[in-house]
């Protein structure tokens, strides 16, 4: 329960006041309240619960963290305020990288092509891997409106883990060098894959409808 209790200092009504304890949205406080009263505890909670998912993985593949789906939206809306954005940004990308990354289930044809007739099945849980979806960060359109440019240049590590798909990302990680019609077939083969996940897709639409960013 010491995750839960850490998470409860960003919501709890005598801390931070009724208006947000309701929404959930930290823009509801002004930069100043946040500044003043609460950066300092919440910047200390946010960098313990960062060491806490980096060490206990777990914490993310069984949701505890996620508060129901609740707190990752509200991080998102933390990078508002300059004085916690650092501790909120890298929170977010430590849950978001786990996300991505979790083991995914495969097939038996996936598995043989991947590893031939030795084939590796594990023993344990497997937690397949999701991707945020960004329609969930309310007025998202707003939240980057204010950033500075090293605060642009951090968000976008962010979304870079949200409109690629995990295997494009490992592709472009990777020293081997593919030809662009094998990494058009390896585009193909997933996306007639059954039970494909298309959060990405709807998270470069959400991103493309931004005339700001588009114009």
């Amino acid at each position: 329960g010491g995750v839960e209790v850490m998470i409860r200092m960003f919501r709890e009504k005598s801390f931070v006041g009724q208006e947000m304890s309701k929404s959930y949205d930290a823009r509801d406080l002004s930069e100043e309240i946040v500044a003043n009263r609460l950066a300092g505890c919440w910047n200390e909670v946010l960098v313990s619960l960062r060491e806490l998912v980096y060490a206990m993985p777990t914490l993310v593949e069984e949701g505890t963290i996620l508060d129901n789906g609740d707190f990752l939206p509200f991080l998102f809306t933390l990078l508002a305020h300059d004085s916690c954005f650092e501790a909120a940004a890298a929170l977010i990308e430590e849950i978001l990288s786990l996300l991505s990354q979790a083991p995914q289930q495969t097939t038996q044809s996936d598995s043989d092509e991947a590893m031939g007739a030795h084939s590796f099945r594990p023993s344990g849980r497997v937690v397949p891997a999701t991707t945020f979806y960004l329609g969930n960060v309310p007025h998202f359109y707003r939240l980057w409106s204010g950033f500075s440019c090293r605060q642009l240049a951090h968000f976008c590590r962010i979304l870079a883990l949200l409109v690629f798909e995990p295997e494009d990302r490992q592709l472009l990680e990777s020293p081997a060098v593919l030809k662009s019609i094998e990494l058009l077939q390896l585009r193909r083969n997933r996306a007639v894959r059954a039970g494909r996940d298309s959060t990405v897709d709807m998270n470069q639409s959400i991103l493309l409808g931004d005339e700001g960013l588009t114009s």
